[in-house]
């Protein structure tokens, strides 16, 4: 989290953060408090979950002999993480918590009033799932600026195949993207970081 905000920093990255997949909100804090400590424009702070854990797992989302993720799992309610979020500093009204599965809330005109404009520089995806992710991929490609850096937390899960999981959902979108994508980072044993840059024919 620290090196893609500094990047941002050093690269004069203007926009917000986005996160979907918040669990208990340790990233959101995390990154948070480090960009508080940085002299940079302000940012807000968008994040979206069910708050009921995964959503029920489709053909997409399962992998023969693979059990690690299951529905109902990571639920922490919406109440729990506003105040988790309070607790570790993080002042009310620089969020915005947004609930509700992601085929639905992401289209839901609440949520799109709430967003408004708002552009996004650090996009955080932590969904875990193929079917979750495909849906935060289509919301979040007209709000992404030159530079952005989108994050996936689950990247190297399923075994690390290409072919399942949040990889997936990122090929078959950045196939069509108007995007250009830059690996800058891995982080631990599951994550990976891409810079976006618009395409000069986008």
């Amino acid at each position: 989290m620290f090196h893609a905000l500094r990047f941002l920093q050093k690269s004069e990255t203007e926009g917000d953060y986005f996160e979907f997949g918040v669990f208990q909100g340790r990233s959101l804090a995390t990154a948070y408090k480090i960009h508080s400590q940085m002299d940079t424009a302000a940012r807000h702070f968008y994040a979206f979950d069910s708050f009921s854990g995964l959503p029920h797992l489709s053909a997409d989302d399962t992998l023969e002999d693979y059990s690690v993720f299951h529905e109902g799992q990571f639920a922490v309610s919406k109440a729990d993480v506003a105040r988790n979020l309070v607790n570790n500093g993080v002042p009310e009204a620089d969020v915005t918590l947004v609930e509700g599965f992601y085929d639905t809330s992401l289209t839901d005109p609440a949520t799109l009033n709430a967003v408004g404009d708002a552009k996004a520089a650090l996009v955080h995806i932590d969904c875990d799932l193929y079917s979750s992710a495909v849906p935060c991929l289509r919301f979040i490609e007209p709000r992404m600026v030159d530079g952005a850096i989108l994050m996936f937390d689950d990247w190297f899960c399923y075994r690390g195949r290409a072919d399942q999981g949040v990889h997936r959902a990122f090929d078959e979108w950045a196939a069509e993207a108007p995007y250009t994508f830059t690996e800058y980072a891995k982080y631990t044993w599951s994550g990976i970081m891409f810079i976006c840059n618009t395409r000069a024919d986008a």
